[in-house]
């Protein structure tokens, strides 16, 4: 209808609360959203116990952590310099910039449906940190990582995983589209920054091994 995906989606959730369909639906959404808290930190811990074993999987871990850490770290930065509201903050206020009577009285029940999200939200330290999504960047940087280890079976899970979570984002009122596009953007622009460092901390590494 000409409207903004998130807030249309959210809209139509909220609409059909009472539908078995899509209340399961906004359930599922929810735990794609939260995921990212245990799915990655699961991983890197997979990945470095097998590299006890395997030295191609501990070189290959090594070089996707530096990633992630560029990542985050390109990530906060934004978040400093940009602060950026997100779709359920516009639900309830528009345009209107936070005030601490704002965030005090925000109610976030009525900008988002669903008691896991809501949860996170209430306990999230920062509300203002849409721009870029991270929730949409860990996968396209997961999946970039995987094409690059020609890794055909991951990157097909990976691309599946991403884009459930970008969809779980924007109908959950979490993030607009531009987020996560930028988010991608970021993700690119980390891997690349990861190259530089991960190189740098190979040649210290070799400098000390000879000294």
């Amino acid at each position: 209808g000409g409207r903004v995906p998130a807030h249309a989606a959210r809209d139509w959730l909220a609409a059909h609360a009472d539908s078995a369909f899509w209340h399961g639906a906004s359930v599922a959404a929810q735990i794609v959203y939260a995921s990212h808290l245990f799915f990655y930190p699961l991983l890197f811990l997979a990945w470095w116990i097998a590299g006890f074993r395997r030295p191609e999987v501990r070189d290959r871990a090594h070089r996707h952590i530096v990633a992630f850490t560029v990542l985050n770290c390109i990530g906060f930065a934004c978040y400093v310099a940009y602060p950026a509201a997100p779709p359920w903050w516009v639900t309830l206020y528009g345009a209107t910039s936070p005030t601490p009577a704002l965030v005090l009285s925000a109610n976030v029940t009525l900008a988002m449906d669903g008691t896991i999200v809501q949860h996170l939200l209430a306990t999230a330290p920062n509300w203002f940190a849409a721009i870029p999504s991270l929730h949409a960047a860990y996968p396209v940087l997961l999946a970039v990582l995987a094409l690059r280890d020609r890794r055909r079976s991951w990157f097909v899970f990976v691309l599946i995983y991403g884009a459930a979570m970008w969809t779980a984002t924007v109908v959950l009122n979490q993030h607009y589209v531009i987020d996560l596009v930028l988010g991608a953007a970021v993700a690119v622009v980390a891997l690349a920054a990861s190259d530089h460092v991960t190189t740098w901390l190979a040649r210290r590494r070799g400098g000390a091994e000879r000294g």
